[in-house]
């Protein structure tokens, strides 16, 4: 124990002597931790370096000769971290499993995404035997409602010896989760750091002027709340620009239910009434972001949370000649371009925009969101990277993506659409996005920039800049999948068993001491209610319960205190109601859990998916998994051509956009037809179950690129297949890949004649700008 010891400290002094900058506290304690054969918890802001830790444990399993690996949330971040590791230690030391792609899987060193270190949980794989650690990379994640799950299914199942890196974003209740953490998975030190390695400066733009967004206390004066106010100077900016509350009846203060400048306020605010109203316009995009260039603010990213207002947002400064590349950097540029350029032939360039995206990238700025194809998100990741380019114009999506710093952030709205309304964006998105400001070893400082209007409230800008953590909810909640994969290994009250060792029945059980405490309070005062209304002319509560409005020659109503008496019992009812809600969400959060679990499990063994027939279920997983797992035992795939396969493949996996509707299949044969009616009927079935059991409803068959992807596989070019549809090229690319996704996992059960049409579906989809 002595010798294992001193190896790992050697092995840490190796480590922290060749970091590139002098690690801080958290970052050395963690490091420590895992030398001490401890799990970990890292809250810590973004761009803070988390990161060392999770190196530290590739370099503590290559010295101990036990395998690492490296999760993440999404496949571009695993492409990254795969690139990282190769130059780290080589690439054959190094592996890549992503779903729909397999480089090295017996390296000691294996990136992937979560799900796919889920799968092998399940799976009946000899790695685990010889795995050492897991980095679990954005934990966070446990938080998403539909990804979260698999997050705890992970953390639950790996083998007990496997030591966590676990890297989170910073949390409210780190201490909660490392709590959970401790209980299911041995000794974990929970590292909590609040500060960021470059200072975070908030501003408020205000047409093309910028102002600091709070006021700092003079030399010598020390604030009297961690909360520091408003700058004055703003408020005074933006008073002759302030809509009331009438002419702005749609303000984010009305949202929330508050006046504009409440408290500190109010006095500015009543004078500022009997100023003459001035109209504010907001300048030009392409004027801010020239200040903001002439300002050394850059390079900035810009989130705008439309990918088309992003594509417009390079329009916009290319018509008004915005440039802010210098000459040989534009040489470099154009040798990426050029590249870039022969990748594509001619009707491609065309449907891709190609000669927009040029010039702007060319200028210093571009785009950079979901509907983007990855090789244009590549060359705009790599040149923003190197500075080259200056500007990028992005979705929230790149605040959870690759590593991007900036010098600034610029924020054009606090407002965004959530999927069913617009809201004001939460405190996780916000420190999210403006946690991309600030390069440590470049920049000194990073800056938040948050542009204003009438309609803006700077106490909701203040709220997201005071917040730098927000609490960590589970997400947890039995799936078809994973109901299979448990009953498969062990008897259903085992399988509750594990249920309940979720931080979702953790946190579950912290509520239920906060309910019982509660519950014991008001069974007092209901108690006291009843002696106070105790009559001696009879029994009262009997009275006012059950005979008050039929007995109107009562004995009680000759009491002289009948109205005291009527005044406790109705206090005591109302009290007794109280109490039984309460009970109410104690039986709840007791037994949610694993009544949902029930239901699921009835639910399959009404479709007959339990027992010797769970094995396909098992291989199965996403939003609509009972039904894929339908539709393959059924043989309807081995009907099927092969666009005709890729087509129905789409339809399993697409959902529209907004909540735009379901989409009927467009293809005219009567293989298509069949499948879809088949599908259907089976879709039918199982939501009447569902609804029946109250669980979530399966969603519908969408077939809105159900004809793109069977002119794909059929040949067509990217311009062919899309000719006759509105899509983003990068939107179909990524429907695409998780088209390839689910027939990758059709392939594992699907019968032998079947699988090697499967087979020949994918290579065809796999080409081109989804090749990538």
């Amino acid at each position: 124990m002595t010798d294992d010891l001193s190896f790992s400290n050697a092995l840490l002094t190796d480590y922290l002597n060749t970091s590139e900058y002098p690690l801080d506290d958290f970052q050395i304690r963690s490091c420590s931790s895992l030398s001490a054969g401890q799990s970990v918890l890292v809250a810590a802001p973004t761009g803070s370096g988390k990161t060392v830790t999770a190196y530290f444990s590739v370099h503590l399993a290559m010295a101990r000769g036990v395998k690492v690996f490296y999760t993440t949330p999404i496949k571009a971040l695993s492409n990254k971290k795969y690139a990282d590791l190769c130059n780290l230690y080589g690439q054959d030391s190094v592996g890549l499993l992503t779903g729909d792609m397999v480089i090295n899987r017996d390296a000691p060193i294996l990136v992937m995404t979560t799900e796919v270190l889920r799968n092998m949980v399940y799976g009946e794989t000899t790695q685990l035997s010889s795995l050492g650690y897991v980095v679990l990379d954005e934990v966070h994640y446990l938080g998403d409602k539909s990804r979260g799950p698999v997050w705890e299914e992970v953390i639950i199942h790996l083998p007990e010896h496997v030591r966590l890196v676990c890297l989170s974003a910073t949390v409210s209740n780190a201490r909660e989760f490392g709590k959970w953490l401790n209980l299911i998975r041995g000794t974990t030190d929970v590292i909590v750091s609040h500060s960021r390695p470059v200072p975070l400066h908030h501003h408020v733009a205000l047409g093309t002027d910028l102002y600091p967004l709070f006021h700092d206390p003079r030399p010598g004066k020390s604030k009297k709340s961690s909360h520091p106010a408003v700058n004055l100077e703003l408020l005074a900016a933006i008073a002759p620009f302030r809509q009331t509350r009438k002419s702005a009846p749609h303000d984010n203060a009305n949202v929330r239910g508050r006046s504009e400048f409440p408290g500190r306020y109010s006095s500015r605010q009543r004078r500022s009434r009997s100023a003459k109203r001035q109209k504010f316009r907001s300048p030009p995009r392409a004027e801010v972001l020239r200040s903001l260039a002439e300002g050394g603010f850059l390079p900035t990213i810009s989130f705008i949370f439309s990918r088309a207002g992003c594509d417009d947002a390079v329009k916009q400064c290319l018509a008004a000649g915005l440039d802010v590349t210098s000459q040989s950097a534009k040489r470099e540029i154009r040798l990426f371009l050029d590249d870039l350029y022969e990748s594509f032939d001619s009707s491609d360039r065309e449907i891709l925009d190609f000669e927009t995206f040029a010039q702007g990238v060319l200028h210093g700025f571009a785009a950079h969101h979901a509907g983007l194809i990855p090789q244009f998100k590549e060359v705009v990741e790599k040149l923003f990277l190197s500075g080259h380019l200056r500007i990028i114009f992005a979705t929230e999506t790149l605040a959870l993506g690759v590593n991007m710093p900036a010098h600034s952030v610029f924020v054009e709205k606090l407002i965004k659409f959530n999927g069913e309304s617009h809201e004001l964006m939460t405190p996780a998105e916000f420190t999210q996005l403006t946690g991309r400001a600030g390069r440590r070893g470049i920049d000194t400082e990073g800056h938040a920039i948050i542009a204003w209007h009438p309609r803006t409230d700077l106490d909701d800008i203040a709220e997201l800049a005071h917040a730098r953590s927000y609490a960590l909810l589970s997400q947890f909640t039995p799936t078809y999948n994973m109901t299979a994969n448990l009953l498969a290994r062990m008897t259903p009250e085992a399988a509750k068993d594990v249920l309940r060792s979720s931080f979702a029945q953790f946190q579950a059980d912290s509520d239920i001491a906060h309910y019982e405490s509660h519950a014991r309070k008001l069974n007092d005062a209901a108690e006291g209610y009843a002696t106070a209304m105790h009559c001696e002319y009879g029994d009262f509560i009997e009275y006012f319960l059950t005979r008050h409005r039929t007995s109107e020659d009562d004995p009680v109503m000759a009491c002289p205190e009948f109205s005291t008496h009527m005044r406790y019992a109705r206090r005591w009812r109302r009290t007794r109601r109280k109490l039984r809600a309460v009970q109410q969400k104690i039986a709840d959060s007791t037994s949610s859990l694993a009544v949902h679990f029930d239901h699921v499990r009835e639910v399959l063994e009404a479709f007959d998916f339990l027992g010797p027939n769970s094995s396909l279920l098992q291989k199965i997983n996403g939003s609509r998994e009972l039904l894929v797992a339908r539709s393959i035992r059924s043989g309807l795939w081995g009907t099927l051509d092969e666009p005709e396969m890729a087509a129905l493949a789409s339809a399993l996996v697409y959902h529209a956009r907004g909540g735009d509707g379901v989409s009927r299949c467009p293809l005219d044969t009567p293989a298509m037809h069949h499948a879809e009616q088949t599908v259907n009927d089976m879709w039918a079935d199982i939501t009447t179950l569902e609804k029946s059991y109250q669980l979530p409803q399966t969603p519908q068959p969408d077939y809105g690129i159900a004809h793109l992807l069977y002119k794909w596989t059929e040949g067509h070019t990217l311009a062919s297949a899309l000719s006759d549809s509105d899509i983003a090229p990068g939107d179909f690319v990524r429907w695409a890949k998780q088209t390839v996704d689910l027939l990758e996992q059709v392939s594992l059960v699907a019968p032998a004649e079947t699988y090697s049409v499967i087979r020949r579906v994918i290579l065809a989809i796999r080409r081109g700008v989804v090749e990538e």
